[in-house]
């Protein structure tokens, strides 16, 4: 599920851990822990990735909108054309948090994995 800016901020209460990166792609997928107690597995995608800085893992997870997209700006050249089209969003566990800057955020689930 493709997932609009209005729809933030998303809030998963079980743990996830980056899972994969795929450079020729610009893709990032995180991936939720404990799957077999609640029954499926949630992938958190971000695609057309074009920065990130990220914990090895969150306790819950918390995507939502940057509050201070100046401070995310100042880390990333954005060309002026192509800002609007780019999402800035914070990843947080409450505890610590990152950010990813990408094209689309998408959120899908699959069967439990372990």
């Amino acid at each position: 599920m493709k997932v609009s800016p209005e729809q933030l901020p998303l809030r998963f209460p079980r743990s996830f851990r980056p899972w994969a990166y795929t450079v020729s792609h610009r893709t990032l997928t995180l991936r939720s822990d404990g799957n077999e107690v609640a029954g499926e597995t949630v992938y958190v995608r971000f695609l057309d990735v074009l920065a990130m800085q990220l914990r090895h893992r969150f306790q819950h997870l918390t995507i939502a909108t940057a509050a201070d997209p100046g401070a995310i700006d100042r880390f990333v050249d954005i060309p002026d054309r192509h800002s609007a089209r780019y999402l800035r969003l914070t990843v947080t566990d409450g505890a610590h948090e990152g950010f990813v800057v990408c094209a689309v955020l998408d959120v899908s689930t699959g069967p439990p994995e372990p």
